[in-house]
């Protein structure tokens, strides 16, 4: 198909379940969901761009013209795999995302006044055919730690990954923070994707008292904070994991201010 004939598509709307009936229910979606020859017809609309600006919307890089194409093709088990590459949710993204502030917000077709190409209700498709079929791919999802050199971190390695992962993005990088289980430490890798692999960078919390250091990461007004088990708040009880909670900051290193005092 040429530009014009794409561009003269207009998007799909959403089928609804009808207002009298959801009024007596709460037990099915609003949103229905788009049939095989809606989401076809939507995905011609996208214009294949040579620089997709709708990725730079995308907070995990889902290759969009990719998958859209596929759906094009009829071809909804290899959109869905395209979409799992980055993504562990798509079900979930193309249901709860804002795409208009996201992927929609960078289309084309806005430059030219129309309605962005439906990015959202095409991943919710492929994720939901590739469900119901029960041909559902699994991403894989090894965790890798290199170091700076490019080799894997070996088992006997105090700062190995063990268990007890966190993920959390900042300006552009994917930090995956682990317990290494027996040597007690919080540690990070750093990586452009979600999946890796992760270049390790250090430690973010030395031993703690107990037998763990599960945490999470989060931010707060502008100001990120570790989360992480402790038992001293539990007389030291290993199996009574009480929570503390540090301010982290970012410098070369990810530390936690906590960490730079134990360091004094």
């Amino acid at each position: 198909m040429k530009a014009k004939e794409r561009t003269a598509i207009e998007r799909v709307k959403m089928p609804e379940l009808d207002p009298l009936y959801r009024a007596t229910t709460r037990t099915e979606e609003v949103n229905i969901g788009l049939t095989k020859e809606m989401a076809l017809t939507e995905a011609k609309r996208c214009l294949d761009c040579p620089k997709p600006t709708c990725m730079e919307g995308c907070p995990v890089s889902i290759n969009i013209p990719s998958f859209i194409k596929n759906i094009e093709r009829g071809q909804f088990l290899a959109a869905a795999k395209v979409l799992k590459n980055p993504s562990a949710l798509p079900a979930v993204c193309g249901r709860v995302c804002p795409q208009e502030k996201q992927c929609e917000s960078k289309c084309v077709h806005l430059k030219m006044n129309e309605p962005a190409v439906a990015i959202g209700y095409l991943e919710r498709f492929a994720a939901d055919y590739e469900r119901q079929s029960g041909n559902i791919s699994v991403p894989k999802c090894d965790v890798v730690i290199v170091d700076e050199e490019g080799n894997v971190l070996p088992a006997d390695d105090p700062h190995r990954f063990f268990e007890a992962s966190w993920m959390h993005k900042y300006k552009g990088k994917y930090y995956f923070s682990y317990s290494t289980g027996d040597t007690h430490y919080l540690c990070y890798a750093v990586g452009d994707n979600p999946y890796g692999p992760f270049t390790y960078k250090g430690v973010i919390l030395e031993p703690v008292v107990g037998w763990t250091t599960h945490h999470s990461i989060c931010e707060y007004k502008g100001q990120w904070y570790l989360f992480h088990h402790d038992c001293v708040p539990s007389n030291d009880t290993t199996w009574l994991r009480s929570v503390k909670v540090a301010p982290l900051f970012y410098d070369e290193c990810l530390k936690s201010r906590m960490n730079l005092m134990r360091r004094k």
